[in-house]
């Protein structure tokens, strides 16, 4: 589905006529969501792209880019969400051209109307850059879309840390290691999404409009936020699976010692019931009337003796 966003107006289209391109800044925006090979062909025929960058438009799981081609960019980048402890991510491809933006993207995608309402609320925008500065809303946006993200998995990461002594239990481990992953999950898209904008800011259109270019460089530092408030969160959840690890061999090493306790005062009362389970004549304690009564009361003696013991030296 192809709609023209008319930030002017604010109206939506699915028509493509020329009159919809912005008066101030002279900047036509397709959104297609969900689009078709023959409405990616009919965009293509119109703006002149290269098949290979509609291929990559229609093949999900693109890897963060910017391929750069005679008239216009290719550029590739993932927005994040977190919806039932779960993160998700949508990949946005934009063609970005002289004077013209084209966003791609499967499923619906707030981060387009978060654009487009910073796009029309600007005061200011540039003369001849309203491409450009429409990528940096749309970059901009895309970002600010990791924060809540980092948020809620900062959150997880505490709750787990406050588990850990209060509800000591293997499905907290997994829990660590889900965790984990969708941290690395969430790298693996903003590492490369640092150099998309390096590339951006180095880049020919960025070249014409400096003005941009702290636009683009406040992008660079959320993302520089966005990675250490991160990288700060993998090392506290790994202090966490050092904590629980630690935490297990501690109730190990516990238990060996109340198994080794045990088994010594089993083995000292064992080694009494085992002299005096042998069967030779000459035991003179054999004969004793009361030698049974004694032998249990002195194996008494010694296993509470032993189980004293331990416990002073904190084993049981």
């Amino acid at each position: 589905m192809l709609k023209v966003l008319s930030p002017a107006s604010g109206s939506l289209s699915t028509a493509l006529p020329a009159s919809t391109r912005r008066k101030t800044a002279a900047v036509l925006w397709i959104d297609a969501q969900d689009p078709s090979p023959q409405e990616m062909e009919e965009l293509a025929a119109r703006f002149g792209w290269h098949h290979l960058s509609v291929e990559d438009a229609l093949r999900p799981q693109q890897r963060p880019k910017v391929e750069t081609y005679d008239s216009y960019q290719f550029i590739v980048v993932y927005a994040a969400g977190y919806q039932d402890q779960r993160l998700t991510s949508t990949e946005l491809d934009i063609f970005l051209g002289a004077d013209y933006i084209v966003s791609v993207h499967r499923g619906p995608l707030p981060e387009i109307e978060e654009a487009r309402q910073r796009w029309e609320g600007h005061p200011h925008l540039p003369k001849g850059g309203g491409s450009i500065f429409l990528l940096y809303a749309l970059l901009d946006a895309v970002v600010d879309s990791y924060f809540p993200v980092v948020e809620a998995l900062s959150e997880r990461v505490e709750d787990v840390e406050e588990r850990l002594f209060s509800d000591f239990q293997q499905e907290l481990l997994r829990e660590t290691v889900a965790l984990r992953r969708e941290m690395l999950s969430l790298s693996r898209v903003i590492a490369p999404q640092r150099d998309v904008v390096d590339h951006l800011m180095r880049g020919e259109p960025l070249l014409h409009h400096p003005e941009l270019i702290a636009y683009f460089t406040d992008v660079h530092d959320h993302l520089l936020r966005v990675n250490e408030s991160l990288v700060l969160q993998r090392e506290l959840l790994g202090n966490v699976q050092e904590g629980y690890l630690s935490l297990a061999s501690n109730n190990l090493n516990q238990v060996m010692r109340v198994l080794t306790a045990v088994a010594t005062i089993l083995m000292t009362l064992g080694l009494l019931a085992g002299i005096y389970g042998m069967n030779f004549q000459n035991m003179p304690e054999l004969g004793w009337r009361f030698g049974y009564f004694l032998i249990l009361g002195f194996m008494g003696l010694v296993g509470g003796g032993l189980v004293a013991y331990f416990r002073r030296r904190g084993w049981l």
